[in-house]
């Protein structure tokens, strides 16, 4: 008897327009993303497999230490907005974030017995479309975590119903919007090219490169935006990305 997240959104119709998906990292690594122009795969200690991960629609990702102040150029983030219309089929898709379900922030609202595998959406883009439709109803909706209140399903849909539990729950919570947006996982490198790089978020004194410069605005020819550096929490230059990230997402997608 299935009765999983994937198999519930299957009868339903895929959003027309498909989000784009983020990825956010230290700045320390956009030496090697300029110079390989692509984004890579690197080890998960979670899934023992090299993996890149990405977000469906604005970024949530937030490393545990970024209460940390700093003024580390390394440590300042990036994001990067990719069109997933130009990208591979995803390898793995999960309907929320794997890590801090892994890390048990999110374990008031499962089973003890619930693993991760019980949260996977079959890796097909229009499956995302679809995960919107039944959940949020449209783009705009989804983004802002406004969840649908007429979700009917069996009472055997145990995840399922713990899912909802976790993405509507109020009041003072240990998580955030990693409860809600969609995890992409590929398994091989992404190249960045003019075509799928929609948007990249960085810290307006990495543009002093002239290098770095050139290939944003006259080879990928991308939208770009920055933040102002200082010495200040990790976390909040994250916000920083997450907040240009969405106005971007909703402008164009929306």
């Amino acid at each position: 008897m299935q009765k999983s997240i994937s198999s519930f959104i299957e009868a339903e119709e895929s959003q027309n327009v498909l989000l784009p998906i983020s990825h956010t990292t230290d700045g320390i690594f956009i030496r090697d993303i300029a110079l390989q122009k692509a984004l890579i795969a690197k080890e998960c200690s979670v899934f023992n497999e090299k993996l890149l991960y990405f977000f469906y629609g604005s970024p949530a990702y937030e490393p545990i230490d970024t209460q940390v102040s700093t003024s580390l150029n390394a440590l300042y983030p990036i994001g990067i907005v990719l069109d997933i219309e130009k990208c591979p089929d995803p390898d793995r898709i999960v309907a929320l974030d794997s890590g801090a379900f892994n890390n048990g922030i999110f374990e008031n609202y499962f089973h003890k017995s619930t693993v991760i595998e019980q949260l996977y959406i079959d890796p097909k883009k229009e499956n995302l479309g679809k995960f919107v439709n039944t959940f949020y109803k449209n783009n705009e909706n989804y983004l802002h975590e406004i969840v649908k209140n007429d979700i009917k399903y069996s009472p055997l849909y145990f995840e399922l119903n713990s899912y909802i539990q976790l993405i509507t729950a109020q009041g003072n919570t240990k998580f955030d919007k990693r409860r809600s947006r969609v995890e992409i996982q590929y398994k091989n490198d992404i190249n960045l090219t003019q075509s799928n790089v929609l948007l990249i978020v960085l810290p307006a004194i990495f543009l002093e490169d002239t290098d770095l410069y050139n290939l944003l605005y006259d080879e990928w020819k991308t939208t770009v935006d920055t933040y102002d550096t200082y010495h200040g929490r990790q976390s909040k230059f994250f916000h920083d990305i997450e907040e240009k990230a969405t106005k971007f997402i909703r402008e164009r997608f929306c």
